[in-house]
């Protein structure tokens, strides 16, 4: 079976934009990588029920939110929404709402974008949020993320002041109102939180201390608590590391996260009674700084983007106990930081 991979990038070269490459579940086999589009610094990308990309894009002093169309898969220019800021850092979609967050990173907001019938956006909210904190990193607001909860409200991870910010929020995008903040551990640096399909547990990603945090949320009061913490990386690693992505298996009995630094991906065992995480494998990425990374369809392989070594390295997925296996790892895309699988 042949599957497309979307590669966001990170090159300033000449040939930055989105690459696509085809890839075959049987030779295992990653065949004919090219770029499809040339646009300004791709680094994340968002594919909203296979029918449109909305990807970060950056053009001189202005940054902002491409989109495309790839009902026909080829992907095709609809828009670009550039503002004068930095472009975002992350692009997260909720399909029930039909909304499209942008986290903006160096500027500590969020733009709330709702999804047109032709799938173009239109900005319909800001966010705002202040604040730093102890580290060299976190002199301002570093807001990385935003999503719905499976109850409805708007999470979002700012790194800068290791805070988890909830917001309610109508069907049309407006903010309603600030809700609760949940105060990681200083240095903590969130990134990302993705919710189990219970609605209660979540697991947030620390990406300035190598560390996943298990949060209870507590719907009645609509607050956070930690009930666990694990580190993505070896106890006795003495250099620098900063986590990359975070996905968890369709079946919620993996999750993997990568480490830009340590050079790894970490595999970890999902407790079913009580959510839990066990490391049960640390494998190196075969590459330098891997940042995002994907399964495919069938979640029995997984792909890693180096950013600086220029490539995309492939493992195989046991989903018995989840470890990865190394299949190839020379498989050239320029500086690749964000990963999409689709059909």
């Amino acid at each position: 079976m042949k599957e497309t991979i979307i590669f966001g990038t990170y090159s300033a070269r000449d040939s930055k934009g989105i690459y696509e490459a085809d890839f075959d579940t049987d030779s295992q086999k990653l065949e004919f990588p090219h770029l499809s589009v040339k646009i300004g610094a791709p680094t994340y990308l968002a594919l909203s029920n296979g029918q449109n990309i909305y990807a970060v894009d950056q053009e001189d002093s202005m940054g902002g939110v491409a989109v495309f169309d790839y009902s026909t898969n080829n992907i095709e220019e609809i828009e670009k929404h550039l503002f004068h800021n930095s472009s975002p850092v992350n692009i997260t979609i909720n399909e029930k709402y039909k909304l499209v967050f942008a986290s903006n990173y160096n500027n500590g907001f969020v733009q709330i974008f709702k999804i047109q019938k032709n799938g173009d956006i239109k900005l319909v909210d800001e966010i705002h949020n202040m604040g730093h904190g102890i580290l060299p990193q976190q002199s301002n607001s570093h807001v990385h993320y935003a999503q719905i909860s499976p109850d409805g409200k708007l999470c979002i991870a700012d790194l800068g002041t290791d805070e988890i910010l909830i917001f309610s929020i109508n069907k049309n995008g407006r903010v309603i109102s600030k809700i609760s903040t949940f105060c990681t551990r200083q240095g903590f640096g969130p990134k990302k939180i993705t919710f189990l399909r219970d609605g209660i547990h979540a697991y947030v990603l620390g990406e300035l201390a190598s560390q996943i945090g298990l949060l209870i949320y507590n719907p009645s009061t609509e607050t956070f608590a930690q009930t666990q913490i694990v580190s993505t990386i070896p106890d006795n690693w003495v250099g620098q590391n900063g986590c990359g992505g975070m996905h968890l298996t369709h079946d919620e009995k993996y999750l993997y996260v990568s480490n830009r630094g340590h050079n790894s991906i970490s595999v970890y065992q999902v407790n079913a009674s009580d959510q839990t995480l066990k490391m049960v494998q640390n494998v190196p990425s075969e590459g330098c700084f891997p940042r995002e990374f994907c399964l495919d369809q069938s979640e029995k392989f997984l792909f890693v983007g180096n950013q600086k070594s220029d490539n995309v390295t492939i493992f195989s997925r046991d989903s018995t106990n989840g470890t990865l296996t190394l299949v190839s790892k020379d498989n050239f895309i320029p500086e690749p930081v964000c990963l999409l699988c689709t059909q």
